[in-house]
């Protein structure tokens, strides 16, 4: 992201701030122990925090903090910010609208398709266990080591997965 759309992005910000509240607002970022950003956007009447969920770079997480000021008052507050010379802002809002929601779908798929890994390596073994009780082990070793090692691998995919999905939940930019 260039530090020129995100100076355009302070300037719809402090159009929004100065129409809404009557002055200009405050935006300042440190950087934390751990690499992210704490982006601090403040005017009369309004002081917010954002921390980056992700290390990025100083302009992303200016703009990321502005979206999030800008969606809340609109979406939630329901003023309109109605800018001629930047239709940045309504194209921001809507690309990051699609994105949130291809996310949302990616992680539902994503959970799908572990709960189907689980549920592959619950049908084998409990195949396995009943073809056990039906049939001694010792009439069928052959098929002992060659069934253990795909409950094995199908284990360590379900693994997989879960870590998988957890680990995008932890690192997913949240845009609500």
């Amino acid at each position: 992201m260039s530090a020129n759309y995100t100076q355009r992005l302070k300037i719809i910000l402090n159009t929004v701030v100065q129409k809404i509240h009557g002055a200009s607002a405050v935006l300042t970022s440190e950087t934390t122990v751990t690499g992210n950003f704490i982006t601090h956007i403040s005017g009369p009447n309004c002081s917010e925090y954002y921390r980056s969920s992700a290390i990025i770079s100083e302009s992303e997480a200016e703009a990321d903090a502005i979206y999030r000021f800008l969606r809340y008052r609109t979406n939630i507050l329901g003023y309109n910010i109605v800018d001629i010379n930047y239709p940045t802002l309504a194209n921001l809002v809507s690309d990051i609208n699609k994105f949130n929601e291809e996310i949302n779908e990616f992680l539902l798929c994503a959970t799908k398709a572990a709960n189907l890994i689980h549920q592959v390596h619950k049908d084998i073994n409990k195949m396995y266990q009943d073809l056990i009780q039906q049939i001694p082990l010792a009439e069928i070793p052959e098929l002992t080591t060659p069934v253990e090692d795909l409950l094995n691998c199908t284990q360590t995919y379900s693994i997989a997965a879960d870590q998988g999905i957890n680990a995008f939940r932890q690192s997913k930019v949240l845009t609500n």
